[in-house]
Order: structure tokens, then C-alpha cells, then sequence
């Protein structure tokens, strides 16, 4: 709901989900604004392209890039990149800094920012498509 409250009214958010009772979660909010998917992030351009979407604005993810296998998470933060429009945000909120390491050959050095009152504390990294 929170990303919903900061978007504009001719916005649309796409939100792709592994789980089932996530999206059935999601489903359940009554913003015409939001579309929900089960699907990989792995593969965001196609998914992006079978709802008639162009490149994103802003991808944000809490995907636990610490539990994915290497290839798996060069994977993700590659379709990040090619997802993302010139100019594009890439916001991962995570516990913990393996981020960084998948993410700096396609974006370059993050901005990061703790956030404490977390528990456990999350780090919110941002990075800018050049």
C-alpha cells in the first residue's frame, strides 16, 4: 500500500510473485493502479511486455538475493537492468549487503541507507540506470 500512496493516478504497479498467497494478497486491494503476477523476476521484460508496459520507472525489490544461488541472483539484477528505463531507479531493501557484489557491474556503486528500527535492521540500496 505504501508504494501506491507515493504514485501518481496514471501510474501502474506490477507486482510478480513466487508465492501464491502473496499475489492472493495482493489481489485482495482495490487499486485498479495494481496488477499482480506469479512469475520470475528473471524474467521481467517479457512479463513487462505480455501487459503491454514499456521499460520500468522504478523496480523495487525484497527478494533475499543472501539465500539465492550466484547465478540465479546475476540473473535477477540482469533483467533489473534490462527492465529498466536509461534513468531508471533500483531500489533492494535487504537484511544483508550480497547485493552489492550481483548489482555493481550492471549499475555501478549504491547509495545505501540503514534502517534501524527494523528488526532485524534492513539496508536500503539504490542504485540509478546510467
Amino acid at each position: 500500500m505504501a508504494l501506491l500512496k507515493q504514485m501518481r493516478p496514471d501510474s501502474r504497479l506490477l507486482a510478480i510473485e513466487k508465492v501464491p498467497a502473496f499475489k492472493e494478497a495482493l489481489d485482495e486491494i482495490a487499486d485498479p493502479r495494481l496488477t499482480s503476477q506469479i512469475g520470475d523476476a528473471a524474467d521481467l521484460l517479457p512479463i513487462l511486455k505480455d501487459h503491454g508496459l514499456g521499460r520500468a520507472d522504478v523496480i523495487v525489490s525484497g527478494i533475499p538475493f543472501s539465500a539465492l544461488k550466484p547465478t540465479v541472483a546475476e540473473a535477477i539484477v540482469r533483467s533489473v537492468h534490462e527492465a529498466l528505463r536509461p534513468g531508471g531507479t533500483f531500489i533492494a531493501y535487504q537484511v544483508r549487503s550480497d547485493i552489492e557484489q550481483y548489482a555493481r557491474p550492471y549499475f555501478g556503486v549504491s547509495s545505501c541507507k540503514l534502517i534501524a528500527m527494523n528488526l532485524p535492521p534492513l539496508k536500503v540500496f539504490t542504485w540509478q540506470k546510467s
